[in-house]
Order: structure tokens, then sequence, then C-alpha cells
């Protein structure tokens, strides 16, 4: 077998970027890049000999997904700020205005390469990151690798799949893995739409009557779309059209048998049955219907008040033996054919969305709202029904994912996220604070949130907090305009509240064991700011313009009250600024 020879590494400056290693090293030491910003780097090294737009970036690295200026941007910013480059005096990335960047380096082919290049580490060190794309509500597929799900999966990638700026929901897999299908109200009403997972397809709309059909679920031989109408029932279609026939007068969540010769589902219809009182209407529909697709009446699956609260989204395992089910956040189990059910321990956790892998070794979860962390979450099963050791394999920052599935061959996930476009906006006074232009948007994207700004005294620049999906909240710093936005907080640490001392530097707190101030020079590493009093969530510091004094309010051990407290970062004395017999914050 030939082995391909391995692709020289590139030193320029200080750096060392190692396209086998899918590494950079500054210094000799690993800097931290996500895999979005790794091959956005190599394809500018690779094209220095000219700009590279920021249309072909996108179309290279993210390969068709619907992506903003903004992520790029993102990206560079945290390249910049890892190899040690600056935006205004750059020694690697420069911006072309409105067209794109350039690698201005001088680089040096270095061919000592590295002798694990090809360890199944180096192989796997991207697979192992995933780099979240901002969505309005969408469907993203995720892909696993899963050897038959013998080992862990690990994550590939996230491709957004949707963007069409209404409610993409409830996403089911083509038994082939190659189609997806699911409900979209971008007309007015929910109607089904299938897409290919080919990069570049579009969706085609397979339903009109105007009726909001939702829940789609692919038929085992792919030939057959089930589905639940909002406003009551279960009804059956051919994929390629033709005559809908009506199974139930009243359902919703219908899903095949792996025989695909009935569908189990709820009796009650989404829209009449609310989340907040479903607990209550299960006291009276609390089990599953079963309806074959042949013809007869639906009959009860699970049985009534076994156990006491409403039964819903049921999943059928690949044996056709078990069908789990939602209870109270917590999966249960029936056996068929021994008409027994039981709880899978899950210990203290909770699932709102689940999904069982073909074989049913494992489930994949999301979390309820007040849940934390939230995000999309793995666990084993064993033979036993017991959940092992709970993973958390994306975490999902805003409104959580829904409506998840699972495609046959358990290699590639699906799942709905509610994410906005967020932004800050900025308009201009006259000397008397009225407004003399109209407001524009220093930023727009779609992150989570964009939010407290701050600008520096001259008014050149702006800081700011980000949250992103997937991400920490991190401080931004850009020019008053909005441009060149770059990252001044370390990664992996939710970092928020800037406020910038003169021009040159910002400060902006940080949440670790602790939470700390620091200051960022606009050229430097930033420093950890020494104060005497130790700061925990919920203090909400401030520190003043000038970078000499810190205000925070205390709660007192004994009392419960709090106080307003100074800290003078000079002589490290503090006071006291309100009265301890009254809680002031």
């Amino acid at each position: 077998m030939l082995v391909p020879k391995p692709t020289p590494a590139y030193r320029f400056g200080e750096c060392r970027a190692d396209p086998n290693r899918l590494e950079v090293r500054r210094g000799g030491r690993v800097v931290a890049l996500e895999p979005k910003a790794l091959r956005v780097l190599f394809h500018l090294i690779e094209n220095r000999d000219r700009v590279v737009t920021k249309e072909e970036l996108i179309a290279h690295i993210w390969a068709g997904a619907f992506v903003t200026d903004s992520v790029l941007t993102r990206v560079i910013a945290q390249l910049r700020k890892q190899l040690g480059d600056d935006a205004y005096h750059p020694r690697y990335i420069e911006t072309a205005a409105t067209a794109g960047y350039r690698f201005i380096a001088d680089v040096e082919p270095d061919g000592l390469a590295a002798e694990a290049a090809d360890t199944p580490w180096s192989r796997g060190r991207l697979l192992a990151v995933t780099a979240i794309l901002l969505v309005l509500v969408s469907i993203a597929v995720w892909w696993l690798r899963q050897p038959g799900m013998k080992a862990a999966g690990t994550i590939r990638a996230v491709r957004q799949l949707t963007n069409s700026g209404a409610a993409d929901l409830f996403p089911s897999f083509s038994p082939d893995g190659s189609q997806i299908a699911f409900s979209s109200n971008r007309t007015g009403h929910f109607e089904l739409y299938i897409r290919s997972l080919a990069p570049g397809s579009a969706e085609r709309q397979i339903t009109f009557g105007g009726q909001d059909v939702i829940q789609p679920a692919w038929s085992p031989d792919g030939q057959y779309l089930a589905y639940a109408l909002k406003e009551g029932g279960i009804a059956v279609m051919p994929v390629s059209g033709g005559p809908v026939r009506y199974l139930a007068a009243v359902g919703s969540g219908p899903q095949w048998s792996p025989d695909g010769r009935m569908l189990a589902y709820a009796p009650f219809n989404v829209a009449s049955v609310s989340r907040a009182n479903r607990t209550i209407a299960g006291l009276h529909q609390d089990h599953l219907m079963l309806v074959e697709i042949d013809g007869g009446p639906p009959r009860e699956l699970t049985y009534p008040g076994d156990p006491l609260a409403v039964h819903s989204n049921s999943r059928w395992l690949g044996d056709g033996r078990h069908l789990l089910f939602g209870v109270n956040q917590r999966p249960w189990v029936m056996d068929l054919r021994a008409g027994q059910t039981r709880m899978i321990d899950l210990g203290n956790y909770r699932m709102e969305f689940f999904v069982p892998s073909p074989d049913g070794q494992a489930l994949y979860f999301t979390t309820p709202e007040e849940f934390e962390p939230r995000g999309l979450w793995r666990t084993r099963i064993d033979g036993n029904w017991r959940a092992q050791k709970m993973e958390l394999l994306m975490p999902v920052a805003g409104l959580l994912t829904t409506g998840v599935a699972i495609s046959t061959d358990g290699s590639h996930l699906a799942f709905s996220q509610q994410i906005g476009e967020d932004g800050i906006w900025s308009v201009p006074i006259d000397p008397s604070g009225a407004p003399r232009g109209e407001p524009k948007a220093l930023v727009q994207d779609f992150s989570v949130r964009n939010m407290e700004p701050d600008f520096s005294q001259d008014g050149s620049m702006f800081a700011y907090a980000s949250i992103r999906q997937g991400e920490k909240a991190a401080v931004f710093v850009a020019k008053a305009d909005g441009s060149g936005a770059q990252g001044i907080s370390p990664s992996g640490v939710n970092c928020q509240f800037p406020t910038w001392l003169g021009t040159e530097r910002c400060a902006y707190r940080c949440y670790t064991s602790s939470a700390d101030f620091w200051i960022a020079p606009l050229r430097g590493p930033p420093q950890r700011l020494n104060t005497k009093l130790k700061y925990v969530a919920g203090m909400w510091p401030r520190i003043a313009r000038d970078g000499t004094k810190v205000v925070s309010h205390l709660r007192d051990t004994s009392t419960r009250r709090l106080r307003l407290v100074l800290e003078d970062l000079r002589s490290g004395e503090t006071r006291d600024l309100t009265p301890r017999d009254r809680s002031i914050g």
C-alpha cells in the first residue's frame, strides 16, 4: 500500500503550523484553536500569494452551510489572538477591506513532519471538537463515529440544514439516511418538507392543505410518512404523493414499529394540551395507543396508570419487542411480549427529548430548561436498564434543542435549535441628547446574545460581551463603527462586563473557580487584577474608569443583608459605603 508523503509544516514568526498533526504551536506551546480556525489558517497559508475572499473561505471551510460574515470575523479574531497578531498592525493576517484576508508573513516549509502525524489521536483531533453554527430556528445534523455502537461516539461535525426564519421542527431520517423530512410553518401553516443531506440541496414541500401537519415519521421501507395534525389525528401518506389515510381521530407523535406494520402514538393533540397542563391531562390520558397500518381500531399499548402521568415521546427499539416512552422527564421501557413496564434509572438526571441508538445500548437526550449545564447528552444503558455515565456531547446556549432524531445506522443525529439574530445598535445624538441620525447596527449576527456595550473614553472603540452557541461568554472589542471586532478574553472561560480604562486598556470579569477581574491592553497579554476581596457569583463588582478602585456588594453571612464595599486597589484598603442595618446591592 502506498503511504502518502506527509505535508511539510509551516514556520512563520514564532509559530509552527503542522497540517499533519492539525495543530499550531507558538513559542513551542500548542495554542487552542477550534477546527474551523485551523482550516481557515491553513487555507490562507496555502494561498498566501493572493487575497482570499470571504466568500471563498465560507464556501471552502463551511461547505455550503449558511454562515454570516460575523462568524468568519470571529474565527479570524481567534486566530489573531492566539497567534499574537494585531488587526491594526498585522504581522500574519491582513484584512483586505470589504474583500477578504491575506496571509502576509514569510513562510518557511518545515520538512520535519511529526512521526506521530498518522496516529489515531492526531487523525481524530479535529473530530473531537465542534464549531457550532449559529442559526435561526433550524435543523442541524450531527455526525457520530460509531463502529456498531461498541465504542464511544465521537463528534465529527455540526452542519446546518435549514435557515428559513420560521419554525423548522420534528426531523425524521429516511431509512437510507440520505434525506430528512421535517415540518415548517414558513407558509403560514405547518407543512411537510423533504430535503436531501447532500450539500446545496433545497427543500421540497410535499403537503399543501393548510391543515398544520407536524411530527413526520418515515416508514422503515421508505415509502410512507406518518404524521400528526396539529388540531388532531394521525395520518399516513406516500412519500411520492398520493391519497392520505387517516388512522386515528386524535393523537400526536406517531412512531413506526420496526416491521412497518404498526404506529405507536400518544392519544392527545399538541394544540389542545400544553406542556403546563399535560400532567393534569395525563390523569385521563396516561397511556400510549397502537394502530395497525392496514386497518383496525386503535388499541391501548401502555396501561393507564402504569405509571400515573402522561406517556409520550414513544421510541421503538430495533428488536421490535421493547418500546421506550417518557413520563415526567424520565424514560420508561415496555416489554411488549411480557406486557411489563419499568423506569430506566437515570439517577438525578432528567430528559426533555430523547432517542435511543438503533441497538438500544445508548440514549441521546436533551435536558430540561432548568437543568445545568444544558445541552445534548448521551448515556449508555446496561442490561438491567440502568443508565451509566452521563456525557455532555454538546453544550447549548439560549433555547434548548428539540425533536432529536437518529438515523437507522446510528451515524447521524438531527435536532432543531432556536436561535434569534441579535445585535448591538448605535444612534448618534446631539449635545442635548436628542437623536440626530438613523440608528444602525454595530454588531448584528446569530449569537445567543450580544450585550453590555461600553465605549472607550475617546469614543473610537467599544467593547461588548457575546454569548455564542456552544461557547462561553467572551469579551470583544471593535472600532466605533463595528468593524475590526476581535476577542480579548481567554477562550473557554465565561467573561463579561467590559469596562474601558482610558483608550488602550479594557477590564472585564471572568468566572472560573472564583470571579476575577482582568485588565487587557489592546496590545499584549491580559493580567489578573490583584484584589483583596474574594469575588463570587452574584456580587456584581464594578471597576472605576481609572482602574484604581472596585465597588461591589457583599452578603453578610449572619444577617444575609447586602452592603456596598469599596476597595482601593493601590492601598488594598476596603470600606463600607452603605450601612450594615440595611440590605443594599
